[in-house]
């Protein structure tokens, strides 16, 4: 049974700044030895967020080689140097792991130098396993790092569809833990998929810890995880600047750790597991606000109804009513998942419309397929009735293309309802999607082209960046959910001339209902 009570009740969740933090994982962008500050941009950025001190390392260095998965040795010399000069123009806030290839005749050679440089752990990324599929070489790697008393960082994922080549999963990760128990290792991303992962984690022995970086802040993940994992051995982590600080913070603080347990996530157990001394203070600042798009008291994308593809709380209009009303919402665009992933869409229409009727908040959107054999009549029932406050449309989960000739004449039917076309590209991450939930992705021109051919009178658009050009389109709004979550996207969107409006959308009950509102407030924040 899940806890209900992480999504909808717990009103807006504190954020103390004065609470250490230390960001276990974090990455230099390609191309940064061209930036000689890049570690002290970095650790302003981190500290903006309240972090105190960073653990990075440089995976993406020039001369990695032709397959960045498996680099050669001297991209991993040059890219650990680098990285280790960065540390010591940033002592006490910078810490780095040496990156080590397997598959490399030099690998302890590189882990030997890296230590010397002052590396406070070892970090395996893709190259785990051999051409054969075999982990010989990374168990030996391991061996040498229990010996050498280095911590090992190794990156885990769950991918649907199958893992890159190289590339472990939770269940290899736990073997690995069983196979070298004197090694202490982290499972990063805890399996990116940490529904997947979260079984696999109770047959981890005490040497392994887990960490929290580089997924969205799905509602509920760090409960979850602390169900098989104790506080004691779960690291916060963000995968900075690929992932922005503030939504992989939000997971440690939407959860229902006590204070001492967050901080113990948050700071101690890196100090205790790294060496990690631990950080100053931060310096006060004086911080600057600027605005945040869109009216704050709209949600533009919400559901309700029982997602059918995995084990989540399932929200009734009512009780998502309830929750809108503690976050200070007085509108929010739903559609039932009941309509989009049911076999009959009329029937499911009417009755969520039928449960929305009397609420004030939550605003149903009917949900229509254009390339259901019962198209018509769905737009029919649709049309007669004015309680609903727009339609929901979505190319991606029902693999319709936008730009399709043969949906013209339906298009501009629903266009001339008058109504608000909400177009959903896709939400949660298809990454870590069931095998039975297919999402076609919408690429950006056949989105353009759709928003140049329909003169909807308003048009949302959910689960998509805005891709160049967005901004022409004054009738258009996008959901800024996906740019919340990459590290300066927000800000950066906000700076263009041409920039498209921008509204607040949740994605609840994939997300707690305030964290996307949070995270844009964060990204517009200066000191």
């Amino acid at each position: 049974m899940l806890d209900r009570s992480c999504g909808a009740d717990r009103g807006q969740i504190s954020w103390d700044r004065a609470m250490i933090r230390i960001d276990s994982h974090i990455h230099f962008p390609a191309g940064c030895e061209r930036q000689p500050d890049i570690g002290s941009g970095l650790i302003r950025n981190a500290m903006r967020n309240g972090i105190g001190a960073c653990v990075v390392s440089h995976i993406f260095g020039e001369k990695m080689g032709q397959d960045l998965h498996f680099p050669s040795s001297e991209g991993i010399r040059l890219a650990n140097g680098f990285a280790a000069a960065q540390c010591r123009l940033n002592p006490g806030r910078l810490f780095f792991m040496g990156y080590v290839n397997p598959q490399n005749p030099d690998w302890q050679e590189e882990m030997d130098r890296s230590i010397a440089e002052g590396a406070c752990g070892i970090k395996l990324w893709v190259s785990l396993k051999d051409s054969r599929g075999s982990l010989e070489n990374t168990i030996r790697v391991l061996r040498r790092a229990a010996v050498r008393k280095m911590p090992v960082y190794l990156h885990v994922f769950n991918r649907t569809g199958g893992n890159l080549p190289g590339e472990i999963d939770m269940a290899e990760f736990a073997e690995l833990a069983q196979t070298v128990p004197d090694c202490r290792m982290i499972a990063g991303h805890t399996g990116g998929n940490w529904r997947r992962s979260a079984e696999i984690i109770a047959r981890c022995p005490e040497n392994a810890w887990m960490e929290t970086g580089g997924s969205n802040p799905d509602l509920g993940m760090v409960d979850g995880i602390l169900k098989f994992c104790p506080p004691e051995r779960l690291l916060y982590g963000s995968d900075a600047p690929g992932r922005a600080f503030f939504p992989q913070i939000w997971k440690i603080l939407e959860s229902a750790l006590s204070e001492a347990d967050r901080e113990r996530v948050f700071c101690r157990n890196a100090m205790e597991l790294l060496s990690i001394p631990e950080p100053r203070p931060i310096p006060e600042t004086e911080e600057i606000y600027g605005p945040v798009p869109g009216p704050e008291n709209i949600d533009h994308c919400c559901f309700c109804g029982r997602y059918p593809f995995e084990p989540r709380p399932e929200f009734s209009p009512e009780e998502l009513e309830n929750a809108l009303a503690g976050e200070g919402i007085d509108k929010a665009y739903t559609a039932d998942f009941g309509a989009i992933f049911g076999a009959d869409i009329r029937a499911e229409n009417r009755r969520f419309l039928q449960q929305c009727r009397t609420l004030e908040r939550v605003r149903p959107l009917a949900v229509a397929d254009p390339a259901a054999p019962d198209r018509d009549a769905v737009l029919s029932e649709i049309s007669a009735d004015s309680g609903w406050a727009g339609l929901w449309l979505s190319p991606a989960f029902h693999h319709w293309r936008a730009d399709d000739p043969a949906y013209t004449e339906f298009l501009q039917r629903c266009a001339a309802l008058g109504k608000p076309v909400f177009i959903n590209c896709g939400f949660y991450e298809p990454r870590f999607f069931r095998p039975e939930l297919s999402l076609r992705p919408v690429s950006d021109d056949e989105l353009i082209s759709f928003l140049k051919k329909y003169p909807f009178g308003r048009c949302i658009v959910q689960g998509k960046t805005p891709p160049a050009g967005a901004g022409e389109f004054g009738h258009c709004l996008w959901c800024y959910t996906q740019l919340t979550d990459r590290g300066g996207a927000l800000a950066a969107m906000l700076k263009q001339t041409d920039a498209p409006k921008l509204v607040r959308g949740s994605e609840f009950p994939f997300r707690h209902l305030h964290e996307t509102l949070a995270a844009a407030r964060a990204a517009v924040r200066c000191g």
